[in-house]
């Protein structure tokens, strides 16, 4: 059985867009806090603050995992893929070298 590339770049390209989303709500949630920064001013605004500075981190850091990940995954079947081909001439060497051995 052969990894199937075509099929792990499509869920690296799933993994970036999941990626792209969630930077997009980071966005959206630093936006927001921005305009909330604008119109409220209140002792409890400073730590929804916190907690929405956390949650951008949060969507920042596993966005960039994403990435990371959706390359590592790609390497590592590129890596498998070079290492089937390889198989395979070996083999085909090994029964052309048997095949003309047995000519004599």
């Amino acid at each position: 059985m052969t990894i199937d590339i075509e099929r792990i770049r499509s869920q690296q390209n799933d993994t970036r867009m999941i990626s792209s989303e969630l930077n997009s709500i980071k966005k959206r949630i630093i936006s927001h806090k921005r305009d909330l920064d604008a119109v409220w001013l209140s002792d409890e605004k400073k730590g929804i603050d916190m907690t929405l500075d956390d949650v951008a981190e949060q969507l920042g850091r596993i966005s960039s995992e994403l990435d990371e990940l959706g390359y590592d995954i790609m390497a590592a079947a590129l890596e498998i893929q070079a290492e089937e081909e390889a198989a395979i001439a070996a083999e085909a060497e090994e029964t052309a070298y048997l095949a003309k051995k047995n000519e004599f």
